[in-house]
Protein backbone atom coordinates (compact mmCIF):
# COMPACT_ATOMS: atom_id res chain seq x y z
CA UNK A 1 0.00 0.00 0.00
CA UNK A 2 1.12 3.18 -0.53
CA UNK A 3 1.66 5.88 1.69
CA UNK A 4 0.10 9.02 2.46
CA UNK A 5 2.67 11.50 0.74
CA UNK A 6 3.28 8.61 -2.30
CA UNK A 7 -0.39 9.28 -2.98
CA UNK A 8 -0.72 13.01 -3.10
CA UNK A 9 2.25 12.77 -5.31
CA UNK A 10 0.06 10.63 -7.89
CA UNK A 11 -2.87 12.95 -7.49
CA UNK A 12 -0.91 15.57 -8.13
CA UNK A 13 1.09 13.58 -11.38
CA UNK A 14 -2.37 12.95 -12.33
CA UNK A 15 -4.06 16.13 -11.82
CA UNK A 16 -0.83 17.47 -14.06
CA UNK A 17 -1.45 14.83 -16.96
CA UNK A 18 -5.11 16.43 -17.29
CA UNK A 19 -6.43 12.90 -15.70
CA UNK A 20 -9.10 12.91 -12.61
CA UNK A 21 -7.06 11.12 -9.86
CA UNK A 22 -9.95 8.28 -9.41
CA UNK A 23 -9.31 5.30 -6.68
CA UNK A 24 -9.30 3.09 -9.64
CA UNK A 25 -6.43 4.81 -11.27
CA UNK A 26 -4.77 5.32 -8.57
CA UNK A 27 -4.67 1.64 -7.56
CA UNK A 28 -3.68 0.63 -10.99
CA UNK A 29 -0.68 3.57 -11.34
CA UNK A 30 0.25 2.60 -7.09
CA UNK A 31 1.31 -1.00 -8.31
CA UNK A 32 3.63 0.70 -11.53
CA UNK A 33 4.67 2.69 -8.27
CA UNK A 34 5.57 0.12 -6.18
CA UNK A 35 7.48 -2.25 -8.53
CA UNK A 36 9.98 0.87 -9.44
CA UNK A 37 11.17 0.44 -13.00
CA UNK A 38 9.72 -2.72 -13.53
CA UNK A 39 7.33 -4.06 -15.86
CA UNK A 40 4.24 -5.88 -15.49
CA UNK A 41 1.26 -6.83 -17.40
CA UNK A 42 -2.25 -5.78 -17.13
CA UNK A 43 -3.00 -9.45 -15.31
CA UNK A 44 -0.32 -8.66 -13.07
CA UNK A 45 -1.79 -5.45 -12.17
CA UNK A 46 -4.88 -6.89 -11.90
CA UNK A 47 -3.69 -9.59 -9.39
CA UNK A 48 -1.59 -7.37 -7.26
CA UNK A 49 -4.68 -4.93 -6.20
CA UNK A 50 -6.91 -8.01 -5.86
CA UNK A 51 -4.64 -9.40 -3.46
CA UNK A 52 -4.25 -6.09 -1.29
CA UNK A 53 -7.56 -6.32 -1.11
CA UNK A 54 -7.85 -2.25 -2.50
CA UNK A 55 -10.58 -2.64 -4.64
CA UNK A 56 -12.39 -5.75 -4.86
CA UNK A 57 -14.54 -4.80 -7.46
CA UNK A 58 -12.09 -4.20 -10.03
CA UNK A 59 -12.59 -5.92 -13.36
CA UNK A 60 -9.66 -6.84 -15.09
CA UNK A 61 -11.34 -5.14 -18.08
CA UNK A 62 -11.12 -2.25 -15.78
CA UNK A 63 -7.27 -2.20 -15.55
CA UNK A 64 -6.95 -2.03 -19.21
CA UNK A 65 -9.32 0.78 -19.57
CA UNK A 66 -7.34 2.46 -16.82
CA UNK A 67 -4.03 1.61 -18.58
CA UNK A 68 -4.88 2.64 -21.60
CA UNK A 69 -6.14 6.21 -20.24
CA UNK A 70 -2.83 6.54 -18.22
CA UNK A 71 -0.72 5.75 -21.59
CA UNK A 72 -2.74 8.31 -23.52
CA UNK A 73 -2.14 10.90 -21.09
CA UNK A 74 1.71 9.63 -20.94
CA UNK A 75 1.52 8.93 -16.99
CA UNK A 76 2.66 4.97 -18.06
CA UNK A 77 4.44 3.46 -20.79
CA UNK A 78 3.60 0.72 -22.65
CA UNK A 79 5.81 -1.94 -24.63
CA UNK A 80 5.45 -5.12 -26.21
CA UNK A 81 7.43 -8.13 -24.64
CA UNK A 82 8.06 -11.27 -26.51
CA UNK A 83 5.97 -14.02 -24.37
CA UNK A 84 6.61 -17.44 -26.16
CA UNK A 85 4.93 -16.60 -29.56
CA UNK A 86 2.70 -14.20 -27.94
CA UNK A 87 3.65 -10.88 -27.35
CA UNK A 88 1.64 -9.03 -24.57
CA UNK A 89 1.83 -5.57 -23.20
CA UNK A 90 3.68 -4.76 -20.36
CA UNK A 91 3.75 -1.40 -18.55
CA UNK A 92 5.53 0.73 -16.58
CA UNK A 93 5.17 4.41 -14.55
CA UNK A 94 6.68 7.14 -16.88
CA UNK A 95 9.11 8.55 -15.19
CA UNK A 96 9.65 12.26 -16.91
CA UNK A 97 13.36 13.53 -16.46
CA UNK A 98 14.20 16.96 -15.96
CA UNK A 99 15.92 17.10 -19.50
CA UNK A 100 12.50 16.41 -21.08
CA UNK A 101 11.63 19.20 -20.11
CA UNK A 102 14.26 21.20 -22.30
CA UNK A 103 13.41 20.25 -26.19
CA UNK A 104 15.56 22.00 -28.94
CA UNK A 105 16.09 22.04 -32.40
CA UNK A 106 19.44 23.41 -34.36
CA UNK A 107 19.54 24.01 -37.73
CA UNK A 108 22.84 22.25 -39.48
CA UNK A 109 23.29 25.61 -41.64
CA UNK A 110 22.45 27.84 -38.79
CA UNK A 111 24.23 25.78 -36.29
CA UNK A 112 21.96 27.87 -33.65
CA UNK A 113 19.70 25.50 -30.89
CA UNK A 114 16.39 26.60 -30.53
CA UNK A 115 14.08 25.67 -27.75
CA UNK A 116 10.34 24.62 -27.83
CA UNK A 117 8.68 26.38 -25.08
CA UNK A 118 5.35 25.82 -26.16
CA UNK A 119 4.08 22.48 -24.33
CA UNK A 120 1.82 20.73 -26.31
CA UNK A 121 4.38 21.22 -29.37
CA UNK A 122 7.28 19.70 -27.50
CA UNK A 123 4.52 16.81 -26.13
CA UNK A 124 3.74 15.78 -29.93
CA UNK A 125 7.34 15.96 -30.56
CA UNK A 126 8.29 13.52 -27.62
CA UNK A 127 5.25 11.40 -28.36
CA UNK A 128 6.68 10.65 -32.05
CA UNK A 129 9.74 9.99 -30.77
CA UNK A 130 8.36 7.84 -28.42
CA UNK A 131 6.32 5.86 -31.04
CA UNK A 132 9.34 5.20 -33.12
CA UNK A 133 11.33 4.05 -30.40
CA UNK A 134 13.88 6.64 -29.44
CA UNK A 135 14.37 6.77 -25.46
CA UNK A 136 12.73 9.73 -23.47
CA UNK A 137 16.05 11.91 -23.29
CA UNK A 138 19.06 12.30 -25.90
CA UNK A 139 20.63 14.51 -28.52
CA UNK A 140 18.60 14.47 -31.52
CA UNK A 141 18.39 16.20 -34.60
CA UNK A 142 15.57 16.76 -36.93
CA UNK A 143 15.91 17.44 -40.28
CA UNK A 144 12.62 18.59 -42.30
CA UNK A 145 12.72 18.65 -46.37
CA UNK A 146 15.31 16.57 -47.01
CA UNK A 147 15.77 13.45 -49.94
CA UNK A 148 15.89 9.99 -47.41
CA UNK A 149 17.33 7.46 -48.67
CA UNK A 150 16.27 3.76 -49.14
CA UNK A 151 18.33 2.73 -46.43
CA UNK A 152 16.57 4.73 -43.77
CA UNK A 153 14.54 3.18 -41.02
CA UNK A 154 10.81 4.62 -41.69
CA UNK A 155 8.33 5.23 -38.49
Amino acid sequence: MLALDDAQDLREQLTAAGVKPTPKLLNVLGVLVEIGDGWLCGEDIYRRILRRGDSPSLSIATVYRQLKLLEAHRVVVRVWHEHGRTPRAVYRRRVVSPLEQNVRLRGVSQGEWVTIDNAAKRDLLLQALEQCGFPDAGHWEIEIGVPQSQEEQRC
